[in-house]
């Protein structure tokens, strides 16, 4: 269910300051792309699994859009095929990006009694006021989001992969993505 509230459209509309003139910006850069159509069937995905993140109600949805934000973002980082080394930073991100997810899936699952299907983030805040050990949940989250988000100790991918995208792809994830 995709749940459009006062919070999801404060992140529409911030999303959309980043995107709308990325959006220009990316025309312009377009002509230096090879695989044009790769990367803007990646870049108009990205975008979308971006907004769907923020209005997702149910935790499949939820994990389904940060799953496509993950993908989508590696195989931006692989438009240009010819850089040096692109393969392995490639496969670092990769690597990182689902090593947060596991302990993103895991979290869900333990909030959710394993019903990810019928759970809410409404229910999911119930179940963790009322969880025994929330430094453990608090772990889930260290390692889940802040792994995505490139904070200290856990951003060892970020200035690796953020020089080897294209420049609108790291604009947007760093100014909306993380």
């Amino acid at each position: 269910m995709l749940i459009f509230d006062n919070l999801s459209l404060i992140f529409i509309g911030l999303i959309l300051l980043g995107v709308i003139p990325n959006l220009f910006y990316m025309f312009g850069y377009l002509p230096h792309i090879e695989r044009k159509s790769h990367f803007l069937i990646h870049y108009f995905a990205f975008i979308f699994s971006m907004f769907g993140v923020v209005v997702a109600d149910n935790i499949i949805l939820f994990l389904f859009f940060w799953e496509l934000m993950s993908l989508t973002s590696w195989q931006l980082i692989l438009t240009d095929e010819k850089q040096k080394g692109l393969n392995q930073i490639a496969r670092f991100y990769f690597f990182m990006t689902h090593f947060g997810f596991v302990f993103i899936l895991l979290l869900f699952l333990i909030l959710s009694n394993g019903d990810l299907e019928h759970s809410t983030f409404s229910l999911l805040k119930e179940n963790a006021i009322n969880f025994k050990y929330p430094f453990f949940l608090f772990g889930f989250v260290i390692f889940g989001f802040l792994s995505k988000a490139g904070v200290v100790l856990l951003h060892v991918w970020l200035p690796y992969a953020h020089p080897k995208a294209p420049s609108p792809v790291s604009a947007l994830m760093s100014g909306i993505m993380l």
